[in-house]
């Protein structure tokens, strides 16, 4: 999936429950709030691909490239600071999990 195609969440907890191919995606919500927080449940077969919105960074990754969410995997992703409509997002799915 890319971010273009990616279906935007307006919910605090988010269930996938179809995800058939590989890297089908959602971005998460525009405009968020320091302390907003996402929860994402990947119930689906493949693995999800999860973008900011806007220019948001998740992970410090760039929003173009978004970060993975393997099949049957939770994470949170909290907004850490937000300015301009630009929000950085951290969670348990990306590249600086821990």
């Amino acid at each position: 999936g890319t971010k273009a195609t990616a279906r935007l969440l307006k919910a605090t907890v988010n269930q996938i429950s179809v995800c058939a191919t590989t890297a089908d995606s959602v971005k998460l919500p525009a405009n968020p709030q320091p302390g907003n927080v996402v929860f994402i449940a990947n119930d689906g077969a493949a693995a999800a691909q999860v973008f900011g919105s806007n220019s948001d960074t998740i992970d410090a990754v760039a929003t173009a490239t978004g970060v993975a969410l393997s099949a049957a995997a939770r994470s949170f992703f909290i907004c850490v600071s937000s300015s301009a409509g630009v929000a950085n997002w951290v969670s348990q799915a990306g590249a600086k999990a821990t």
